[in-house]
């Protein structure tokens, strides 16, 4: 369901006021932006401004927010699996070692077959630019796209030029045609089905498609014994945390020498999909596995089982017995329950969704969970998409010369918003902010990837949580001491926002317990990584800690609502009012949020003025702020803003999952030259091409990788970034990064060796290569090749067919 949003007549001149004089910070002509948070990565080619972020979801993971419902409508809906199931979750994954050992035997020579961003080269990129172009390319092999006009005769065949490498021949540019292709069995006979799945940080949502028939079907979770009731009770978000197994947690401090409560016990958790952007698991020689992510003050588990424990989530699509919860399935609105095991066994491809500029090996470890949980047969079966490009996608009309149905209520496509000219998508979630900027063209089959102005940065929902804890619970100007009865206590059950915690006994806890006055706390608005690593894993590690994030969840959307309320955790009371959240949290997330996106319109040119539509999704879009904002922001614009609850006041499947679904229908928008030839795939290949002991121009480079059937002229400065000393994203963590480390993985010697030993040394336009440096390099590729289901030794092909004839 499709909202526009306009500015409320009623608002106070006082509310106003805040909001163009504190808030509305637009650029004047011929004015600079003063870039002061992290760097940019710019892709000089395209005109594409990217960043690392990640895709959030609403956080609908606390529990027992709303004890009782009033208010469907303004409701903060509970979507979680109950406690047995995620016990059991810990249960399987202490078994899940032995069950997904590596098939087959990999050799220790290896290519990689993955692909970074395009990589800043700061005051040298004028010079590559120059060095790139004296360089004459091979014969190009681009992927064309060519227009089919009758589908009925595409039996089993290719809407592009297919050609099939053997595995051992050179390397060439090709296309991936899941029907042909060696290793893959699809069965057409019931129509060409692609899965849209949105993994976010606090749920998973997912959409069929039928390529054949053009229509699409969310799916739904359910308990076995409810699969055949009415789908509008059933859940179309399956929540993305899981409990640590008991084995991974240390004794919290005062339970040395005896056993913490089982309460205590039971509470540590974690979400997946932060982690999956970490680094590239591996299991060490002795039989260890590597990384070790530290979730909280108590557990340290290995990234392998972040990796696992995501595909153990994805098996509840099949209804695996192996699953995390057996006892939960799922389904498709408008399919049976026979067909739809047929169809989800038989999937051609699956679309996921990646951050703005996402790092590799978090495709790498989403890859690595689809495979081990046997939703696809080969990772050239997943494909990516960013965020904003799937918001895009479902709010266009139908592709062109093509119908699209969609089995669902509240829809979320819709024909009432034909999109033209510039368009921007903005995307707040739980971890991250996303943007895009688009020039949406008459012709919809000449959008594609590199029309796009991408840009992400770490501060969302989680990030305003964070700071109502450090700037409003923390303080003792808002905090005294609990007191048995107080004035204007909001404590009745007949108010629809009445909140308790759902954790007992905390009124026995002291508040000192937190310990938070030890750590150094992020600035309100600010990205300040580090200091929210620490600050969450501290909330984290208690019943207090996870009480409180709760009530900070509660405070976000209660005070939007009302004057004021009263909160009662541990010993201590609060009184807030709204003003105190809007000038404390929401102004400083606004000011972030106007910041970055006039990084976005400077790169691209173009005024506020000029901006016909707003796309804003993602649950923490739905402040009333961020839409009054965004209106005086772009005064012209029409605001497109996507209903996150449905009408029964529960989360629907989530607005990306169809986008990305959808991508069969706009092929031209998947980045074609990272899904082909990833960083890890390149920079292996360079690795083994170099001769021993001399020196190598950048053109001698070129010609090594060509004449391996190498198209070098979409990945040159990517090879030229490696010359020049980077390092495939995901081989070593990056600086943030590290903060989710184990002391002990801090410490690891192939990271340090990599941080601390430069691959060549350069003399004037020669590289001579450290010998030493590379073997050990090719010795760390192999590790993580033969710890790993996916095959690195071959670049992935694109294609998506039509269909059948029906």
């Amino acid at each position: 369901m499709f909202v526009e949003i306009e500015v409320a007549e009623d608002i106070t001149t006082e509310k106003s006021s805040i909001l163009k004089a504190e808030i509305d910070e637009r650029i004047p002509a011929n004015t600079s932006v003063e870039y002061n948070s992290q760097p940019l990565i710019t892709n000089s080619e395209s005109g594409c401004l990217k960043e690392s972020s990640d895709h959030p979801v609403l956080p609908t993971l606390r529990k027992d927010l709303f004890k009782e419902r009033v208010d469907r409508k303004v409701e903060f809906p509970e979507i979680s699996l109950g406690k047995d199931n995620l016990q059991q979750v810990a249960q399987d994954l202490e078994r899940f070692d032995n069950e997904f050992k590596p098939q087959g035997n990999f050799s220790s020579e290896l290519r990689i077959t993955k692909q970074a961003p395009e990589i800043f080269l700061g005051s040298q990129e004028k010079q590559v630019d120059n060095q790139i172009e004296e360089i004459t390319p091979a014969k190009e092999k681009f992927t064309s796209w060519e227009k089919v006009s009758d589908p009925k005769v595409l039996k089993n065949t290719s809407v592009v030029n297919s050609t099939v490498r053997n595995h051992k021949a050179n390397y060439r540019l090709s296309v991936f045609n899941p029907i042909n292709t060696p290793d893959i069995n699809i069965n057409t006979d019931d129509g060409i089905w692609y899965l849209g799945l949105d993994i976010g940080s606090t749920g998973i949502s997912a959409v069929l498609l039928n390529r054949t028939t053009t229509e699409m079907y969310p799916i739904y979770w359910s308990s076995e014994e409810a699969i055949n009731s009415n789908y509008s009770g059933n859940s179309f978000r399956l929540p993305a945390e899981v409990y640590i197994p008991k084995g991974a947690i240390e004794k919290p401090r005062g339970y040395e020498n005896s056993s913490p409560p089982e309460q205590l016990q039971n509470i540590f958790s974690a979400q997946l999909k932060p982690y999956l952007q970490v680094a590239i698991p591996y299991e060490n020689q002795q039989q260890k596995w590597e990384p070790f992510l530290e979730i909280n003050d108590y557990s340290t588990v290995p990234l392998i089982w972040v990796v696992r424990s995501l595909s153990k989530l994805l098996l509840t699509l099949k209804s695996d017995s192996t699953s995390t919860t057996p006892g939960l399935m799922a389904c498709a609105v408008g399919i049976k329950q026979q067909r739809f095991h047929q169809i989800i066994n038989n999937i051609a491809g699956v679309i996921c969704n990646c951050p703005a500029n996402g790092p590799e090996q978090y495709r790498f470890n989403l890859r690595e969970a689809l495979i081990t949980g046997e939703i696809v047969q080969h990772p050239q079966q997943v494909f990516f998409i960013e965020d904003v490009i799937a918001n895009l996608l479902i709010t266009l009309n139908n592709p062109p010369e093509q119908s699209v149905k969609l089995n669902a209520p509240n829809t979320h496509h819709s024909d009432n918003h034909p999109l033209e000219g510039n368009t921007l998508i903005i995307n707040i979630g739980a971890k991250n902010t996303e943007m895009g900027l688009t020039d949406v063209p008459d012709n919809l089959l000449e959008l594609n990837h590199d029309n796009f102005i991408l840009h992400g940065f770490a501060y969302a929902g989680q990030g305003i949580e964070q700071d109502i804890i450090s700037q409003l619970l923390l303080p003792e100007k808002w905090r005294e001491p609990r007191q048995t009865n107080i004035e204007g206590i909001n404590n009745s059950s007949s108010d629809p926002f009445h909140w308790k915690p759902s954790i007992p006994g905390l009124e026995k806890v002291c508040w000192n317990t937190l310990r938070l006055a030890e750590l150094k706390l992020p600035q309100p608005g600010e990205l300040d990584i580090p200091e929210r690593i620490q600050l969450q894993r501290r909330l984290e590690s208690s019943l207090l800690g996870k009480a409180l994030l709760d009530a900070a969840v509660a405070l976000k959307l209660i005070l939007q609502h009302q004057e004021s309320f009263v909160l009662e955790l541990a010993d201590q009371c609060w009184k807030l009012q709204r003003r105190d959240l809007e000038s404390q949290i929401f102004v400083p997330f606004i000011r972030r949020l106007n910041r970055e996106l006039n990084k976005v319109l400077v790169t691209g040119g173009i005024p506020t003025e000029a901006i016909n539509q707003a796309i804003l999704t993602g649950g923490v879009a739905s402040i009333t702020s961020v839409a009054k904002w965004l209106r005086q922001k772009l005064p012209n614009a029409k605001i497109i803003q996507n209903s996150y609850l449905g009408d029964d006041g529960s989360p629907k499947c989530s607005y990306t999952a169809y986008g990305l679904a959808l991508l069969p229908f706009y092929p031209q928008v998947l980045d074609i030259p990272r899904q082909q030839y990833t960083d890890y795939f390149l920079f292996t290949e360079m690795l083994r091409l170099l001769p021993d002991n001399r020196s190598v121009s950048f053109s001698e480079i070129i010609q090594l990788l060509e004449s391996r059937g190498i198209n070098t002229r979409i990945c040159q400065k990517r090879l030229l970034a490696f010359l020049e000393g980077e390092v495939p994203a995901g081989l070593l963590p990056s600086k943030p990064d590290y903060n989710w480390l184990a002391p002990i993985s801090q410490e690891n010697s192939f990271y340090k060796q990599l941080a601390n030993t430069s691959l060549f040394t350069k003399q004037g336009c020669l590289y001579f290569p450290n010998s030493q440096q590379i073997k050990s390099l090719l010795t760390y590729l192999g590790v993580i090749q033969t710890s790993n289901q996916q095959s690195l030794e071959e670049p992935y092909t694109v294609n998506f067919p039509l269909g059948i004839a029906v």
